[in-house]
Formats: structure tokens, sequence, C-alpha cells
């Protein structure tokens, strides 16, 4: 499942919320990327068991799986980097959350770009 902009920014809010005395890199990278891998190799992230007529599933949100929660931590480990490299080595913790932020902005409209489209002078399409 892909995780929409709005759950990003979520989820980035509620690490910075619950931060306590760890830089934004602990919350991130120890705190919560380290256990999720930590959860998914030692076997505790089961998302789903079954065996005599039964089965059970779970699930951390309705909708994500284990790979779904690595993948947001990936993505927040690699956002991180490329704010703190923006603003330099000495920004804030809260610099890089605010930039953080900033760059995760929803795509809510797109349009065609045929400017690098030409037409061959034989006719075809180049």
């Amino acid at each position: 499942m892909q995780l929409t902009t709005a759950q990003r920014r979520l989820f980035l809010r509620w690490i910075y919320k619950n931060i306590g005395a760890d830089t934004l890199e602990d919350a991130l990278w120890d705190n919560f990327a380290t256990d999720r891998i930590n959860d998914l190799v030692s076997g505790k992230s089961v998302s789903k068991t079954e065996g005599e007529g039964w089965a059970t599933e779970f699930r951390i949100f309705k909708g994500f799986s284990p790979a779904d929660i690595l993948e947001l931590a990936g993505q927040l480990v690699d956002e991180y980097d490329t704010c703190l490299s923006l603003l330099g080595g000495s920004a804030t913790d809260a610099a890089i959350y605010a930039e953080m932020l900033d760059r995760m902005q929803p795509v809510t409209q797109f349009e065609n770009d045929y400017s690098t489209f030409g037409i061959a002078a034989t006719g075809g399409v180049s």
C-alpha cells in the first residue's frame, strides 16, 4: 500500500512530538527505523497466521503491512538526511523538522508537458 503524504506527515509529527530527550535523528533512526527492522527480523511483525480453520491478522493500522512501515521509516530517514544536508550540519532539530514537513507536500494537480515532444521531418514521431 502506498502511504499518502498526509500519513507520512502524521507519522513525522507523532515521532517529533514523542521525541523526549533524543535528537530527531535518534528518534527517527534508533527509536523508529531500527525497532521496525528488529521487529521484522525477529518475527515479531506477524501480519497473518492460519491454522485449524482459524485465521488471525495483525496490522499496525488497517491496510498497513510491516513492509509499509519499513518503507515509511526508510523514507523518513532519507528525508532527514536530505534536509540536514540542505540546511547544513549544525541545523537544529526544529529547523530540520520544519524543512521535512515543508518538503512533504501533496501533489494536488498535474499537467502534461509535451515541450520535448517533436515531429520528425519525415512525418513520424521522434
